[in-house]
């Protein structure tokens, strides 16, 4: 069979638009867009509950909560891609070390086997941080907190649904998010001898576009949640 011009201008055209998007799948990068696009697309379907990236199988799960939203959907993918960049850096244990030190000098072996653990933990998908809305009146007003030891002995974060419901930027939240984190991350790597000052916002701060002071002599707060009196850090 002969090609008509017409079929041959059409098989060129599919063949220059195979091509484009090959390319843009492979730019550096374009797995953040497949990402993104899954995000929300599930928002619009009112289900966050499992968003995997379909070619690389990475579900965005390092922040669970129920009563999910759009907006704490794509803080919590910015969140957890910025927390994978750093833990991929070649020097991530001597920048976690600088924010999560346990109040030692130097980083003890015991220490730098619990940082190796968190990586293999963040970076493999199985690290995860509940968290939960609470009310600003249970919240003392409080726009986060984390819990190292909730109700079942897990470490929860909670969130002011109050304050978020207000109005908050894209990258505030995201900021809260990666904060959250950072306590996390802390009381994973050195138990109950807290690093001294804020560390969540000391950590916050390099991932962040948004700068904040953190102070050294912040001392833990309590709330009292469901009748019980537990100690949080914001």
């Amino acid at each position: 069979m002969i090609a008509t011009p017409s079929k041959r201008t059409s098989t060129i055209f599919r063949l220059f638009f195979c091509y484009i998007a090959v390319v843009i799948i492979t730019l550096p990068g374009s797995h953040l867009m497949a990402r993104i696009t899954d995000n929300i697309s599930a928002s619009n379907n009112h289900s966050l509950v499992a968003l995997i990236h379909p070619k690389d199988n990475v579900p965005i799960a390092m922040f669970s909560i129920k009563e999910k939203s759009p907006q704490f959907a794509e803080a919590a993918l910015d969140a957890e891609t910025r927390i994978r960049d750093f833990f991929m850096d070649a020097d991530y244990q001597s920048a976690l070390f600088s924010h999560f030190n346990g109040n030692h000098m130097q980083p003890t072996m015991a220490w730098m086997k619990k940082a190796s653990q968190l990586k293999t933990l963040v970076l493999e998908n199985k690290f995860t941080l509940p968290i939960q809305w609470a009310s600003s009146s249970d919240m003392d007003f409080m726009m986060s907190a984390f819990i190292s030891k909730g109700s079942n002995r897990q470490s929860l974060a909670l969130l002011n649904r109050n304050w978020i419901d207000y109005g908050i930027t894209h990258e505030a939240f995201t900021r809260l998010i990666i904060e959250l984190s950072g306590f996390a991350f802390d009381h994973f790597l050195n138990g109950a001898n807290d690093t001294k000052g804020n560390e969540g916002k000391d950590f916050a701060n390099e991932l962040s576009s948004i700068y904040e002071e953190a102070l050294d002599n912040l001392a833990p707060g309590h709330l009292r949640l469901g009748g019980r009196r537990v100690l949080v850090e914001n």
